[in-house]
């Protein structure tokens, strides 16, 4: 990132010919702490050694535990983690509004430091959908969801994978905007390139992973896309355990049958005309205003069809959970091809098993 980018995020260069360190900031609070390293809230040091300006994320890597198919050799920098590279060589998360941006890094013995702005209130999808535990308005799903799957459209057409797509690794921003965090087991793929370790959330791991299975990391991103989207549209994770995930959606079972409740039944169909209607005008800025996060549709009755902001239907939702949760990974929609669903594009948008092979788009 440019010193000209930095500036307006409020971060001046460090003094000229010097390096940063972490003994250049005030820690204000830690904010969490996970596997890999810890997350802590910082500003920087004046003259007077006391903290001034703007308030920064900083993010501690552990080096010891970064997996050895989380490295990249930068042609300057070395060998670095795939979290720092695509960063210091602009290769995705400095061109994209959906994936954290970093400011700057700098190591020690024992950390990397990644330093990043704060992001609007930074609450994430875990805790934004305890606020809603019967699921979401379609709207405000649609919304999230879509720039969930464009940020991981774009890592994927830069060969970069997450690995680690769920609630707790998407923040908003209070306003409607999300972007993807935590690169910390991501990886940079290569043509017949499997993945023989997962360092994600099992409640998130595919199938084919649970199942002992190689994989290429694409797949497992869209599978765990899915699961996003039924959290947002239920309110809860689909599958309780192993088992469940293994057989996927299948018909009948627990996960499948609250889908169906959720956007299959009710009274949606007769309540559209009315429901576009009177919430059209209200919710054209749905992205941009602070009032969409305390606003949720009633839970379970079918009454948020949500087609008023140019999106498809509830039963559109359903049929790309289930594109995204299809057991046979060669069958899961694309991260791209997941922005062209009819529940994120509308009706020229494609729907139904391997659907986006007949899109026509004029």
């Amino acid at each position: 990132m440019s010193v000209e980018q930095r500036s307006l995020y409020g971060y001046p260069p460090p003094p000229s010919g010097q390096q940063r360190s972490i003994q250049d900031f005030v820690i204000i609070c830690d904010i969490g702490r996970g596997a890999y390293g810890l997350v802590k809230k910082a500003k920087l040091k004046g003259t007077d050694e006391k903290p001034h300006g703007k308030e920064f994320i900083i993010k501690y890597i552990i080096k010891s535990r970064i997996l050895a198919d989380c490295w990249r050799r930068h042609r300057v920098l070395g060998p670095i983690p795939i979290e720092i590279h695509q960063s210091a060589s602009n290769e995705a998360a400095t061109a994209h509004p959906n994936l954290a941006q970093m400011l700057e890094f700098f190591e020690d013995h024992e950390f990397y430091y990644l330093v990043m702005p704060c992001f609007g209130k930074g609450q994430d999808l875990f805790d934004f959908v305890e606020g809603a535990p019967d699921g979401l308005d379609a709207r405000h799903v649609r919304c999230i969801c879509g720039q969930v799957a464009d940020g991981l459209a774009y890592l994927h057409a830069h060969n970069i994978v997450h690995r680690d797509i769920k609630d707790e690794n998407v923040i908003l921003d209070g306003r409607g905007h999300a972007q993807i965090i935590d690169f910390g087991s991501a990886a940079h793929i290569k043509p017949g390139r499997l993945f023989d370790t997962f360092s994600g959330t099992l409640d998130y791991a595919a199938a084919e992973i649970l199942q002992g299975e190689k994989y290429s990391g694409k797949e497992q991103d869209v599978w765990a896309l899915g699961v996003v989207l039924y959290v947002l549209m239920c309110g809860e994770c689909p599958f309780w355990n192993g088992e469940e995930a293994v057989a996927g959606l299948a018909s009948g079972s627990r996960a499948a049958l609250a889908l169906e409740e959720r956007c299959m039944m009710g009274n949606w169909v007769q309540q559209q005309q009315q429901n576009s209607d009177s919430s059209a005008n209200a919710d054209a800025d749905l992205c941009d205003t602070d009032e969409w996060l305390t606003r949720r549709s009633p839970s379970r009755n079918g009454s948020d069809d949500g087609q008023a902001d140019g999106g498809g239907k509830l039963i559109d939702a359903a049929d790309l959970i289930h594109r995204c949760l299809c057991i046979e990974k060669e069958d899961r929609p694309t991260a791209a091809q997941v922005c062209t669903h009819r529940f994120l594009a509308g009706d020229k948008g494609w729907r139904g098993p391997r659907g986006w092979e007949h899109l026509q788009v004029s």
